[in-house]
């Protein structure tokens, strides 16, 4: 049925009861679902007039039991209340216009975070600083948190979207992620070092010891294939040599539960990929990692535990002890998980 039919899931947004939305990029759709994973309502339309929106990127739910928007593209929030029907909206203009994981949540007070870039002359698009700007329930502005800029990588790189996720040729030095309480949490990729902050002068930091994962010779083989193809497309800007070893860490996100997930480069092995198409010449990637996470306690940074996604998945929210992953079926078609 149509309803089960996913086209490109964007976001999925855990609900107080157990349920949870799904943005369909695809569709422009915003799904909501029960906690058996029964369709229950489409909430609003693609469009640009009232219970609209133009791109469902993200949305999050609201202090007060209803569902909010983020609509980029019309420069504002829309606002759903419990029963889907529509509220109103909150005009919010952000630069950037800016969507997708990260840029868009409700804080433990209820107010509405977005991020923007900061305009810079001469700035290239991977180190334009950037901010989250913070509005109260009427749509004002009442606060902004700079967002350290990305250090700089190991020469041009180029991005892999799998089934597993986005692999990253030449990832970037810093990685960040802000809490519902407004911490923020920064690491490099190249040293298991992370530090969070909160307000003036509550400063956490914590390190550990885990050495970098070397690249198996095969493995190291496909990432260069793709180098190559990249190179063959745009001779005058080839990507940068691929280094013999990964990264440590790969991505930081907080929970509803203040856990800091630290994400991390781990041992690749050999997967059944299909081949290409006949005449497709693009290489494969056929070595994958399982999406892997450390989980510390973001108030006192107590380590929590490891935990280890099967292939083929991609962790896209979490609710106290729940997860929902974004997986493959045996068609290729996406599924929703929930563990």
């Amino acid at each position: 049925a149509p309803e089960y039919a996913f086209g490109q899931i964007a976001a999925i947004v855990p609900s107080h009861d157990g349920g949870f939305f799904v943005c369909d990029f695809s569709d422009r759709v915003l799904r909501q679902y029960d906690s058996a994973g029964v369709f229950v309502r489409n909430v609003g339309r693609s469009g640009a007039g009232p219970g609209e929106y133009q791109s469902c990127y993200d949305a999050q739910v609201d202090s007060d039991g209803g569902v909010v928007v983020s609509d980029p593209p019309n420069g504002r929030l829309v606002r759903f209340n419990a029963d889907g029907s529509a509220r109103d909206v909150l005009a919010m203009l952000t630069a950037g216009g800016l969507g997708g994981p990260g840029t868009f949540f409700v804080d433990a007070r209820g107010r509405y975070w977005r991020k923007e870039w900061l305009p810079s002359e001469g700035a290239s698009e991977s180190d334009i600083p950037m901010r989250m700007l913070v509005f109260d329930r009427n749509g004002r502005r009442v606060d902004s948190l700079l967002i350290p800029t990305p250090g700089a990588s190991a020469g041009r790189g180029f991005a892999l979207s799998t089934n597993d996720g986005m692999y990253l040729a030449q990832p970037v030095d810093s990685l960040v992620a802000i809490g519902r309480d407004g911490a923020l949490a920064v690491a490099g990729t190249r040293r298991y070092h992370v530090r969070i902050t909160r307000g003036e002068g509550n400063v956490l930091e914590f390190t550990r010891g885990d050495a970098a994962v070397p690249y198996a010779d095969a493995e190291w083989a496909e990432w260069d294939a793709w180098r190559q193809f990249f190179a063959a497309q745009t001779p005058q800007f080839p990507p940068a040599p691929i280094a013999r070893t990964k990264p440590l860490l790969r991505e930081l996100r907080f929970d509803d539960v203040g856990r800091l997930w630290v994400k991390l480069h781990v041992t690749a092995e050999p997967q059944a990929i299909p081949p290409r198409p006949s005449g497709d010449r693009r290489p494969l990637l056929t070595w994958r990692e399982r999406n892997t996470y450390d989980l510390f306690d973001g108030r006192n940074a107590a380590y929590v535990g490891r935990v280890s996604f099967p292939y083929a998945t991609q962790l896209m929210a979490t609710r106290g002890d729940r997860v929902w992953l974004r997986e493959e079926g045996s068609s290729g078609e996406q599924v929703i998980g929930v563990y």
